[in-house]
């Protein structure tokens, strides 16, 4: 006899009664709900197959349960379970992307609707911290001569249709909570669903006496004329401070730009990701992470310190500038003691005062002294030439070895040389009471020579930084690359 089940009908119930509520409420979402549930067909499958089995055996039609699923059932269900699981996948994937599947300015996975954002409180005390809470989207922050909080913008809902929009913008209202001297400014949206299909463009006026907190998960952040300590703190973000009258601190899993100018404070830098530019600090600088992009350091009054898991550096001040990339790093003008330690890298530098200790692993060394007098120099490089100019008239005490490579002495004939293996040694003092002067590679060429007149490092040229614009606000960064400096 043929066998016969219930499943078959069951399922073309299910599906008419989904698209018959479609019908009725065209608010309702089909296509999200079949990825939501779709493991309920194979337990309501599961369920009927078994109470067919046992029907069947109580009634005597059977001396022993047969199997309950066929082996074509089998396929079928392996192709379902394959089926649903990616395309829940997919669709999660595309939630936590807002904004960048689409095809024909259409997202893929519905559309965007835009809403305006504005909210304005006048303080009833003074406030010493504002706090930003920005899930996703772009914020900045500018200080004034004011006692109120006003928040202007627009918040960005992808959904099937306006319907769904508005109930998800409603889901997510901007809030702005006082609580003693403590101001929040909270966008909300992880509220509902709004964490897979929001994010906000919002700028914010506070007074400018405050400290300010700002968070996110992905988006830039624009900091501006505040009095009291920034801190940054999230997952893929350009930051943008300038005019900022205290401490800063930024921490980042990604981002494209790190940009500080004009910091009356120390910076701190934490995490990960390309370009870190700072300027016109008067307190000191401190970068620790991973940076694949330049890192460009200007007029900083107080100790620098660079490390990355590829180079370690420490100054006493930056009065000229400081360029570092992947394979390069350049200087003019840096007061140390200077403790530089790198694995590959060239180095470039001019007019470093105070003592030098650099160790490189790979790459070529210049330092060009052209102030008097020296301080005690040691250069260790276990692959690369080294090339020292100094003034005529230098004090020193020099000691030069090079295990495979050539000398080459354009100071002074005064100095002895002495050939070892396949390479040498040039040694000696000219005057009196001068400083240690140390350069020793594995291999490679050194080279000792008298500086030229205005010779400098070849520090490269990099545009100075803008004013922070006013109108509009940057497009959230692309992902870092996976180099560092």
């Amino acid at each position: 006899m043929r066998r016969t089940t219930f499943l078959g009908p069951l399922i073309l119930i299910a599906i008419g009664v989904m698209f018959l509520i479609k019908n009725i409420r065209p608010d309702f979402r089909v296509f999200e709900t079949v990825l939501e549930y779709w493991p309920l067909l194979l337990i309501i499958w599961g369920v009927l197959r078994l109470v067919e089995v046992l029907i069947a055996f109580a009634g005597g039609r059977l001396t022993a349960p047969r199997p309950g699923v066929t082996g074509g059932e089998w396929t079928l269900i392996v192709l379902i379970t394959i089926f649903g699981a990616g395309a829940w996948g997919v669709q999660r994937f595309a939630d936590q992307i807002p904004g960048r599947i689409k095809i024909g300015g259409m997202d893929v996975f519905g559309e965007t609707f835009d809403y305006p954002v504005e909210a304005a409180r006048t303080l009833s005390a003074k406030p010493t911290r504002i706090i930003v809470d920005n899930l996703r989207g772009n914020c900045r922050v500018t200080g004034a001569d004011t006692g109120e909080i006003r928040v202007t913008g627009r918040k960005m809902v992808r959904a099937m249709d306006r319907s769904e929009a508005d109930r998800s913008s409603g889901e997510a209202p901007l809030e702005i909570v006082e609580a003693g001297n403590m101001v929040t400014v909270r966008t909300n949206l992880d509220r509902g669903d709004g964490d897979k299909r929001l994010s906000a463009d919002i700028e914010i006026i506070v007074p400018r006496s405050v400290a300010v907190e700002a968070r996110g998960r992905y988006g830039d952040f624009d900091i501006s004329d505040i009095d009291g300590e920034v801190t940054v703190t999230s997952d893929n973000a350009g930051v943008r401070l300038q005019d900022i009258a205290s401490n800063v601190t930024v921490t980042l899993r990604k981002s494209d730009i790190i940009r500080a100018i004009g910091i009356k404070g120390n910076v701190l830098v934490k995490g990960a990701g390309r370009d870190i530019e700072i300027e016109n600090v008067t307190g000191e600088v401190a970068i620790d992470g991973s940076y694949s992009g330049e890192t460009s350091i200007r007029n900083v009054a107080k100790p620098v310190r660079f490390q990355s898991p590829v180079t370690s550096l420490s100054l006493e001040r930056v009065p000229g500038e400081l360029q570092i990339t992947l394979a390069n790093m350049s200087g003019d003008n840096l007061v140390g003691p200077m403790r530089l330690t790198t694995k590959s890298k060239d180095l470039n530098f001019s007019d470093v005062t105070e003592a030098v200790d650099i160790t490189v692993e790979r790459g070529d060394v210049e330092l060009r002294q052209s102030k008097l007098p020296l301080a005690k120099t040691t250069i260790q490089v276990r692959g690369g030439d080294i090339e020292l100019a100094i003034p005529q008239n230098a004090k020193l005490n020099l000691n030069v070895n090079t295990d495979r490579g050539e000398i080459n002495n354009d100071f002074s004939q005064s100095l002895k040389m002495e050939e070892a293996g396949h390479g040498g040694r040039l040694s000696g003092t000219v005057g009196a009471g001068g400083p240690d002067i140390r350069l020793s590679t594995t291999r490679g060429e050194v080279t000792v020579r008298k500086v030229a007149a205005g010779e400098t490092a070849s520090v490269p040229e990099v545009p100075r930084a803008p004013k922070l614009a006013k109108p509009g606000i940057p497009p959230p960064p692309p992902p870092p690359r996976a180099e560092n400096q």
